[in-house]
């Protein structure tokens, strides 16, 4: 049963490479909380009803 999955171990390796560099150049950040959208000015009525939306969300978890 083994035999039939040996020829997936090479590619198996280049992904796990490739994965390994990416996370090497793009390292993984912590998660960012707070309200989407903040620092942008002119922001579109939608984005504002979301924005007040997570608001209301995060104020019911307090």
């Amino acid at each position: 049963m083994i035999i039939q999955f040996l020829w997936t171990w090479g590619p198996f390796v280049m992904m796990k490479k490739r994965n390994d560099a990416m996370n090497t150049k793009y390292p993984f950040t912590p998660t960012r909380h707070g309200l989407p959208f903040e620092s942008i000015e002119n922001l579109r009525p939608e984005s504002k009803k979301y924005q007040e939306a997570v608001r209301k969300t995060m104020a019911v978890g307090k």
